[in-house]
This record gives structure tokens, C-alpha cells and sequence, in this order.
């Protein structure tokens, strides 16, 4: 389903040129703002997870499928009530357990806003892998949205074509409501 997602040597030398010292348990990606999260999004959800099943894939990786149901819609056609599938990379097998950092971990009971894109497989996929995923928290009694993007370094491109580190489409905590609504504002505009 998924390819590798490069070389370690590779990784360990932009470690390097990013001045990491420490070992790097994270994996490093383009970090996308909430336009371009929202305009690569088939479907943007606030949805609760209902049941998850690790299986081997093709190509004998472990993979999670998850099925979540739609609590709220930001972007697509999913409906209130609803259930949707999407495959995450990694899982656990009786004694096997496969972890890429980065990758969502969700578990039977979890809430996220998810952002979610068709891989060319056909299968739904998190956009950017964690930070398509944003947990939902009860904080002082009021539904919040978390930053996205758990394991991963995220960089973007600068002026001179330099990658620098970058921040998270949210930055801090906000009301799902009020997050919901600029899902919606950005995917009728058609940012990109």
C-alpha cells in the first residue's frame, strides 16, 4: 500500500544538516498549512473511532485499518453518522509490532479531526500522515481541537529554496466549533 519513506542514511544526513544532535525519533516531512491540508483532503471530519484491525498488507508491512464514525463534516460528502475507513501505516500483530514515527495511532474511542486523502490504491489515507490528525480534548468542559503532526519534524522551503523548520497548521489549541467553520470557510473558497 504505502512505499518506505526513504532511506536512513538520508534521513541521518539531513539530521546532520539541521543541526539535531540527539538521535531523531521522528520522521521529517513538508509541513502543510491548514489551506493546503484542507484543498488535499477528500474528506475533512471530526469523527470518533470505532474499531481498529491490524492485518498484513501486499507487501507484508503490518497496516491499521480504521473505521471511524462522522461526527461533524468540514469538507466532502460524508454525512453525520456515517462510518469511513482509512489505513494507517503500522500496528501490532500478536507478537509483531510495526511503528513509523509519524504515522497516526488511533485506538477504539478516540476523537480527531481527520484530514483525508484517496492514496492511489483507493484506500482513505491521513493527509501529511500525523498532521492529518488532530485529536479532539475536553478542556475545562469545552470540545478542543489539539495540534496535528505527533512524530514529526516538519520543514518547508524558504526565499533561497532552504529548508527550515515550519510550524503546525494549528499552532495552539482551539474550540472544535470555531475550527470546523474555517475547515469550511477554506475548502468553499477553494484555497490553495
Amino acid at each position: 500500500m504505502l512505499r518506505r519513506f526513504g532511506a536512513s542514511c538520508g534521513l541521518l544526513a539531513l539530521t546532520l544538516g539541521l543541526g539535531i544532535a540527539s538521535p531523531l525519533s521522528a520522521s521529517v516531512v513538508t509541513g502543510y498549512d491548514l489551506a493546503t491540508l484542507t484543498t488535499r483532503s477528500e474528506h475533512v471530519v471530526a469523527a470518533t473511532v470505532e474499531a481498529t484491525s491490524a492485518r498484513y498488507d501486499e507487501n507484508r508491512q503490518i497496516v491499521t485499518d480504521v473505521i471511524v464514525r462522522v461526527r461533524e463534516v468540514g469538507k466532502g460528502r460524508a454525512r453525520y453518522g456515517e462510518t469511513l475507513q482509512l489505513v494507517a501505516l503500522g500496528g501490532s500483530i500478536g507478537d509483531v509490532t510495526m511503528r513509523v514515527e509519524g504515522c497516526v495511532r488511533l485506538r477504539a474511542g478516540d476523537e480527531a479531526v481527520l484530514f483525508l486523502e484517496r492514496h492511489p490504491s483507493g484506500v482513505l489515507v491521513p493527509v501529511g500522515l500525523s498532521q492529518g490528525v488532530m485529536p479532539i480534548r475536553v478542556v475545562a468542559g469545552e470540545r478542543v481541537v489539539m495540534p496535528g503532526g505527533a512524530g514529526l519534524v516538519l520543514l518547508s522551503r524558504d526565499r533561497s529554496g532552504r529548508m527550515t523548520p515550519t510550524h503546525p497548521a494549528l499552532e495552539a489549541p482551539e474550540a472544535i466549533a470555531s475550527f470546523v467553520d474555517r475547515v469550511r470557510a477554506l475548502a468553499g473558497s477553494g484555497a490553495p
